[in-house]
């Protein structure tokens, strides 16, 4: 099965050519503590990494290991884009055999899948600002790499046209 966090670990770091450093943190001493520390030239943080099956239409995402308060918490305190530090929460959505697609949330929005809340229907957290889908961990770790904003051009572009830009 492909839905670890350990594959998506796999994945990722395949993609270290675009890291000066790219490491799994397994820390049972600090609750909390994301899975991946991350260094390039422009940008520095932490990632937790979490999977999920695709949800039907309408429905929430149920994440296959919960995100706890603790993981949220440290996710909002390593997260000062005005100094270079940014954190997230790679949520990787299954297929029928291979990953569907990937979700990069900011803390903010990753604080909404808080253990045991499950008031959010995916089509609704696809749009929130904060949430970027991508269909590849190369597209998603050439975005982490460069410190870019997870709220692309293009989608608070759509989120105007839907009128839900703020």
């Amino acid at each position: 099965m492909i839905g670890t966090e350990s594959k998506v670990w796999l994945a990722m770091h395949k993609q270290r050519h675009l890291f000066t450093s790219l490491r799994r943190i397994e820390s049972p001493i600090t609750p909390g503590a994301s899975d991946v520390e991350y260094v390039s030239s422009h940008v520095q943080g932490w990632i937790e990494l979490k999977t999920c099956d695709n949800p039907r239409k309408g429905k929430q995402f149920y994440l296959h290991c919960s995100f706890t308060p603790a993981q949220g918490e440290w996710l909002m305190q390593h997260h000062a884009p005005e100094r270079n530090l940014r954190s997230y929460m790679l949520l990787a959505v299954l297929g029928p055999r291979t990953w569907k697609e990937f979700l990069l949330l900011e803390p903010s929005c990753a604080m909404l899948l808080v253990a045991g809340w499950r008031g959010i229907p995916h089509e609704d957290l696809r749009k929130r600002k904060g949430v970027r889908t991508f269909g590849t961990m190369g597209e998603v770790a050439k975005v982490i790499s460069e410190g870019t904003n997870v709220t692309s051009q293009s989608h608070k572009r759509l989120l105007t046209v839907l009128g839900e830009a703020s």
